[in-house]
């Protein structure tokens, strides 16, 4: 098909005339929807070793699940950012939040610092502006690298035996080093080495990007979940265009790790969930997640991550962070005070 064949399938008309029409074609397009969904799944039981990949909840893991649940043997782990640019640099507050549950009810832990990258060396306006330049460049991504660290590093000294974190493990602003410091990535790398170490962590992903995974969410039934492929297939795929010396370093991690992580997806409800876990506890961590997601029917995700993420919403609101610097600067300087060079720039958040 070209561009007009395209322009031939869509058919113009009233709009008086197209409500008349309306719910039979959506009626008729969901038809073709549902069929399209039914010899999609047919496709991919037919593949070869399917057995192998494809699994449903298994009764005595899931009560294992449950039990661990409901001892407070699993937390999860969820971070916050706010971002305020200024004309000298950025102000930045980072909220994490862990959760677990205490019998039948919800326990939490706040952990909140702020940090500011702020150029103050105003002697040489060229070199300022400049440096500025740098820091408004990098910033967002060095903040956000910074939060997930952090969230990371939380989950694994907490005491509890299984960890959920938001997110991949190991996320891409945590496999960039271009991020105007020096050593980011070798110490983001050298926490995901423990990650994968510890084995008990699991990441679990609200949304992707991978399209190919998500296709294969869709077919899956409730109580299903499919091994996709190993962590360093998808590292790898992913470092084309990154400078040599950052491709040698994650080649090398992926060396000795990448096939020590899975990753998965699984469909407790509606919907279906991209997740990261360890090789060796992959039924397990699938049980869990799965075992919590039961316990949030509408959206069919873990009930400790979306806890925790309602919870950094609300106490270390972004918003809230903005009118509080905005109402100190406005005392200091009525009229004159200097608010957020760009909104934009104010919608980073986790």
């Amino acid at each position: 098909m070209d561009f007009n064949d395209l322009l031939e399938k869509f058919k113009w008309t009233d709009f008086e005339e197209y409500i008349k029409e309306e719910r039979e074609k959506l009626e008729r397009n969901v038809d073709l929807l549902v069929k399209a969904r039914r010899k999609f799944r047919e496709k991919i039981l037919s593949i070869d070793n399917i057995d192998d990949r494809l699994f449903q909840v298994d009764e005595k893991y899931f009560k294992r699940a449950v039990e661990e649940l409901r001892r407070g043997e699993v937390t999860g782990v969820d971070g916050t950012i706010s971002f305020y640019p200024t004309p000298v640099g950025y102000w930045c507050r980072i909220g994490v939040v862990a959760v677990n549950y205490m019998g039948e009810r919800l326990n939490k832990i706040v952990y909140i610092s702020d940090a500011q990258l702020i150029d103050t060396a105003l002697d040489n306006i060229g070199e300022f502006l400049k440096n500025v330049e740098e820091l408004n460049r990098y910033t967002p991504l060095l903040y956000r690298a910074l939060m997930f660290y952090k969230e990371r590093e939380i989950a694994l000294d907490r005491g509890e035996k299984w960890k959920i974190v938001h997110g991949p493990l190991i996320p891409l602003e945590m496999r960039l080093g271009r991020l105007g410091v020096g050593g980011v990535l070798e110490t983001n790398l050298k926490l995901a080495e423990k990650i994968v170490e510890n084995r008990h962590i699991m990441g679990v992903l609200s949304s992707t990007r991978r399209l190919r995974i998500l296709n294969l969410g869709y077919v899956l039934e409730n109580g299903e979940y499919l091994k996709i492929s190993d962590l360093g297939s998808l590292l790898i795929s992913e470092i084309r265009r990154a400078p040599e010396e950052e491709r040698a370093l994650i080649e090398d991690f992926v060396e000795e790790y990448g096939d020590k992580v899975f990753v998965g997806i699984y469909k407790a409800f509606n919907k279906a969930y991209v997740f990261e876990a360890s090789r060796e506890f992959f039924r397990e961590a699938a049980h869990i997640l799965y075992a919590d997601s039961l316990n949030n029917p509408a959206k069919g995700f873990p009930m400790l991550i979306d806890y925790a993420d309602s919870l950094c919403k609300t106490l270390v609101n972004p918003e809230d962070f903005k009118r509080k610097l905005e109402y100190e600067l406005l005392k200091k300087e009525g009229y004159k005070a200097f608010q957020a060079l760009d909104e934009r720039r104010l919608r980073w958040s986790h």
